[in-house]
Order: structure tokens, then C-alpha cells, then sequence
């Protein structure tokens, strides 16, 4: 008899120590993963700025190429997963600036011939008047 409690005692052990073990490497895997997974939100965040950057700054093409008269509506999201972002538009060296926290990106656009270059509200309204472009918002 004493020798099966024995046996069942080491069975136990043994047992405890693959948990563990499992368990270890399982912590490592978790690791490695969140990592990645954080890594792919920030890129993810990064696209959106990019995407609004661009969005804004083709508007703004897009009306001065189509000549005189013409109109365009671009509605911007408020946030970006929950964080905010400006826009700016700096004319005098042709870019659509978008920051958000630490990141920082630029379009270009064509013209330096804007009037309103802070973006405060998300839904602009461009229209080209001689070849200045106007944005309202």
C-alpha cells in the first residue's frame, strides 16, 4: 500500500511541475503577442492619420485642378480610437500637417493660395474662387 501513495505523490509533483512549466511558457507566448498586438494599433493609428492627411491635402488638389467654381465637401472623423488630432495647413511650404500625440505627417498640396489654415472642425467645405481655395467649416 505505501508504496501507490508514493507513486501517486510523484504522479503530483510531476504534474505540478508541467503546469508550471506550461504555464511559463504560456506568460511568454501572452508577451510576445501583446507586443505585437500594441505594435499593430500604433501602426493602425498611424494609417488613419496618414489617410486624413491625405484626404484633406487631395481636397485641396482637387479643387484648385478643377478650376474656378468648384466645390467640395470632406467630413473628417472627430477622433482617431479615441485620440484626438489637428490638422493644420501650412501654405507657404505646400503641406497638410496632421498631428496626433508623437506622431507627425505631411501631405503636399499644390497651391499656397488658401484662406483658413487651422482646421477646428471636421467637416470642411472647399470651394475654389479664382484659384484661391476657401475652406469653411
Amino acid at each position: 500500500m505505501p508504496y501507490k501513495i508514493k507513486k501517486k505523490g510523484q504522479v503530483s509533483v510531476e504534474m505540478i511541475i508541467v503546469t508550471v512549466i506550461v504555464f511559463v511558457i504560456f506568460l511568454y507566448v501572452f508577451g510576445i503577442f501583446n507586443d505585437n498586438i500594441r505594435d499593430i494599433n500604433g501602426k493602425r493609428l498611424e494609417f488613419k492619420a496618414k489617410e486624413i492627411g491625405d484626404d484633406v491635402a487631395n481636397g485641396i488638389n482637387s479643387a484648385y485642378l478643377s478650376g474656378d467654381g468648384s466645390k467640395l465637401n470632406i467630413l473628417l472623423p472627430n477622433r482617431i480610437n479615441s485620440k484626438d488630432y489637428n490638422v493644420k495647413i501650412l501654405p507657404n511650404i505646400h503641406l497638410v500637417e496632421v498631428k496626433m500625440q508623437e506622431f507627425l505627417y505631411t501631405a503636399p498640396i499644390i497651391t499656397s493660395d488658401i484662406n483658413n489654415t487651422v482646421i477646428q472642425n471636421k467637416e470642411l467645405r472647399l470651394s475654389n474662387l479664382n484659384g484661391k481655395i476657401f475652406i469653411q467649416q
